[in-house]
């Protein structure tokens, strides 16, 4: 069964996510999250998967919190490895130590 592909633009992403439309560029740049299309034809912006949109919010929540880039692209590569999309479903709770490894647990455990 072929599932159909749903892409965040730019604008959506960025409203959803809570971060500047600047900041989505930046972390392009910088190919913390790059979009997976170039041009979405919703609002003319890159397109987004919902894997990346939640990234995106992520990193922006982390930011927030006033931890530096060097360590959010850790977290990001560490949660890489899952499929997001399957987690958004669940209720988790997202762990750091003081290194920045990511561990993934119930929100009992939290």
């Amino acid at each position: 069964m072929n599932e159909v592909a749903y892409y965040y633009g730019s604008v959506m992403v960025s409203y959803i996510a809570d971060v500047s439309p600047r900041q989505l560029q930046w972390w392009n740049d910088k190919k913390l999250i790059v979009p997976k299309l170039k041009e979405a034809p919703a609002d003319g912006g890159n397109g987004y998967t919902l894997d990346q949109l939640l990234l995106v919010t992520m990193c922006g929540e982390l930011r927030k919190k006033g931890i530096p880039l060097r360590c959010v692209r850790k977290v990001v590569n560490g949660l890489r490895k899952e499929k997001l999309s399957k987690l958004a479903t669940d209720s988790v709770c997202m762990l750091l130590d003081r290194k920045f490894s990511v561990w993934l647990t119930s929100p009992e455990t939290c």
